[in-house]
């Protein structure tokens, strides 16, 4: 249930009043069951509440989530908005894109075509290739890199040379979050190896990637016995 994992009554009801309501119990269970910390659930859930009352104050309806991301992607990019104004944000469109891929794994959304994600986003394979050619990365991490890259794709949109150091940041921030320390370091290598990429190719300012955190591997020792 919603209340399991979302404390705030306001938001919850936003969420019940609004376009995912038939869902949201369901995807907050989901999101639990994937792995997701609860503080991590609540955030995700915060920021698809964001997204749903946007879509129903420009006029979409529950059978438009895919029109409504793609839409409401075009209006962040165009209109940042302020810190702490209510409205949508880069985090509404990964909790966004994460509802939807929920929907379609329930059989509720079309899952999209069986095609390689470089012929859906040639600039992926520019990158696989350019990175074999010039770093000697081997396919497996490669494959590893490409499931991260595509959700920045899907959080950040095609414009590669909009993308602003903060939604950079915020993107590794908030993907990493549910996850350990190896796999935090491996989606920041991943952007940043993106980044320094389209910097190389011209496609953005180059340095951006100085842009994307790092995670110190330090651990906290046991206090010495002397």
């Amino acid at each position: 249930m919603l209340e399991a994992h979302l404390h705030s009554p306001v938001t919850r009801r936003r969420l019940r009043e609004g376009l995912a309501a038939d869902h949201i119990d369901a995807f907050a269970n989901w999101l639990n069951l994937s792995g997701y910390r609860p503080v991590s659930v609540e955030g995700l859930l915060r920021s698809l509440a964001a997204w749903t009352d946007w879509m129903l104050a420009n006029g979409f309806s529950a059978r438009d989530f895919l029109r409504g991301l793609e839409a409401c992607k075009l209006a962040v990019h165009k209109s940042p908005r302020v810190r702490h104004q209510r409205g949508p944000n880069h985090h509404s469109i990964t909790a966004a894109a994460l509802f939807i891929r929920f929907l379609q794994q329930q059989g509720e959304l079309p899952l999209p075509p069986a095609s390689c994600a470089g012929e859906l986003w040639p600039l992926l394979g520019d990158f696989r290739l350019w990175m074999h050619q010039h770093r000697g990365v081997t396919k497996s991490t490669l494959d590893t890199y490409q499931g991260i890259l595509v959700g920045l794709r899907e959080a950040l949109g095609d414009d590669v040379g909009a993308y602003s150091a903060e939604a950079l940041r915020n993107f590794v921030l908030e993907r990493a979050r549910p996850h350990g320390m190896h796999r935090a370091r491996t989606i920041a290598v991943a952007v940043r190896s993106f980044v320094c990429f389209l910097g190389v190719t011209g496609r953005c300012l180059p340095g951006r990637e100085h842009a994307i955190p790092g995670f110190a591997p330090w651990q906290l020792s046991s206090t010495p016995g002397f």
